[in-house]
């Protein structure tokens, strides 16, 4: 049950960094591009 956490953990935090890594890109691209 503890592993299953987490895993369930892991994969959440590397979706939320994904997310964050993706907006920051869109944030310089639209600073770049304006």
């Amino acid at each position: 049950m503890v592993k299953k956490a987490l895993r369930l953990n892991g994969v959440y935090t590397n979706h939320h960094v994904t997310r964050k890594t993706i907006m920051y890109a869109l944030s310089v691209l639209s600073a770049l591009l304006s």
